[in-house]
């Protein structure tokens, strides 16, 4: 009888174990744009299921140049296009593409605002097959709305900026 529990609990175990797939991951970007300044680089959080991915951007930098702070939050929700067929010794490469917003915040020599930004994001991701990580790369063209003491101003519409980012994400 012990050894019918023992083998039940090892099967169970074994079978949860296996359904236990990594689908949280923390990661960092790299990021340019049409308007020539933009938040250079970033950290973000990937939450990865089998038809959608969230990813939530952050952002704090600060250009010399300029003396310019920015900040900034974001978030994106994607929906996965599993229609790239590989070989699983290279890997998975699933297109995306979904809505994307966010907030930020800058300051530049008594100048400072807010920016409120939504867009369409579209991107492909390498996801790795041995290594649990994955490479992405993403176009975003995007409306942006800048408010300041001055009032608010729509950039050239109707597309303010195209946004590039290239990322890097570790699952655990």
């Amino acid at each position: 009888m012990k050894k019918i529990i023992l083998l039940i609990a090892l099967f169970f175990g074994a079978s949860f174990a296996q359904a236990q797939k990594k689908n949280d991951a923390i990661g960092i970007w790299f990021q340019g744009s049409t308007n020539g300044w933009a938040e250079w680089w970033g950290i973000d959080y990937k939450h990865l299921s089998s038809n959608a991915a969230l990813n939530i951007y952050g952002n704090i930098g600060y250009d010399s140049d300029d003396n310019k702070l920015t900040v900034g939050a974001y978030l994106g929700y994607y929906f996965l296009l599993n229609i790239i067929k590989a070989d699983a010794s290279v890997g998975r490469f699933p297109l995306y593409w979904g809505p994307y917003g966010g907030l930020g915040y800058w300051d530049q020599r008594n100048n400072n605002g807010v920016a409120a930004r939504a867009g369409v994001t579209g991107g492909i991701s390498w996801i790795l097959p041995e290594l649990p990580m994955d490479l992405s790369f993403e176009l975003t063209p995007v409306i942006e709305c800048n408010f300041t003491d001055g009032g608010s101003s729509f950039q050239d519409l109707p597309i303010s900026f195209l946004y590039f980012r290239l990322m890097l994400h570790y699952y655990f």
